[in-house]
């Protein structure tokens, strides 16, 4: 789950849909979906489905002129 820091509305796959995975020196994140897909879910919209398949997760940054910062929902 990735809670909203500003709403706390949350992005969720249910937990034996998805298994996440960290790098123990990077700290980089990943998650699995099994064969059948998974939703994401959201309070705000309809459920997503996601296909089968590993990906990195990735938070969404916005340029500021001197660093960038992590978006915020």
């Amino acid at each position: 789950m990735a809670i909203g820091e500003l709403t706390g509305h949350a992005h969720a796959f249910a937990a034996r849909a998805a298994q996440l995975f960290r790098e123990a020196d990077g700290g980089r994140c990943f998650f699995a979906i099994g064969d059948k897909g998974a939703e994401l879910c959201h309070e705000e919209h309809d459920p997503i489905l996601v296909p089968a398949g590993r990906y990195e997760l990735r938070r969404q940054r916005e340029y500021m002129p001197r660093a960038g910062r992590f978006v915020a929902d």
